[in-house]
C-alpha cells in the first residue's frame, strides 16, 4: 500500500511538471516588450489629442483636406439647417482657439467615444448647457481631423 501511494505521488509530480513547461513558454511569449520603433510610427490617440490641442503647427498639419460638420454661428438661417456644412481651414483654426481653451478648462467636460476601428470622437461640453464642441478624428497612418461641430451659446 505504501509503495502504491509513493508511486501515485511520484507520477502526479512528474505529470504536473511536464505540463507546466509549455505554460511558462506561453507566458514568456505574451509578456514580450513591444518594439518601440513601431509604437512611434503608430501614434496613440491619447498622445495625438494632447499634442493637437497644445501645438498650433501640429494641429494645422493634421486637418484633413475636407472637414464636414456644423457651425452654430454660420449654419442656421431662419431657424433651419441649410444642407451639409464644409469647413474652411482658416475657420477651423479660428474656432480651434476656443476648443483648445475649453480642452484645458475645468469648466468643460471631455468625453471620448470610439466610432469605429479608425475613428474617434472628442466631445467637449459644459454640462446642462447647449455649448459643446465635437471633433471627429480618423486614423489613416496618422490621426486627422475629419469632422468638426461647434455649438456655442
Amino acid at each position: 500500500m505504501r509503495f502504491y501511494f509513493i508511486w501515485v505521488c511520484f507520477t502526479l509530480f512528474f505529470a504536473c511538471s511536464e505540463n507546466r513547461q509549455p505554460i511558462q513558454k506561453n507566458i514568456r511569449k505574451k509578456t514580450e516588450v513591444p518594439n518601440h520603433s513601431n509604437m512611434l510610427q503608430d501614434e496613440s490617440f491619447k498622445v495625438f489629442v494632447k499634442k493637437f490641442h497644445s501645438d498650433k503647427h501640429f494641429m494645422e498639419s493634421r486637418i484633413a483636406k475636407i472637414v464636414t460638420g456644423f457651425n452654430s454661428d454660420d449654419h442656421i438661417v431662419d431657424d433651419t439647417i441649410t444642407g451639409a456644412y464644409k469647413w474652411d481651414k482658416q475657420d477651423i483654426i479660428f474656432y480651434m482657439r476656443e476648443v483648445n481653451d475649453a480642452y484645458k478648462s475645468i469648466k468643460y467636460i471631455k468625453k471620448y467615444t470610439m466610432l469605429s476601428a479608425k475613428e474617434q470622437e472628442e466631445y467637449i461640453y459644459i454640462p446642462d448647457s447647449g455649448c459643446f464642441y465635437k471633433c471627429i478624428f480618423q486614423f489613416n497612418e496618422k490621426w486627422y481631423l475629419i469632422g468638426f461641430i461647434v455649438n456655442r451659446l
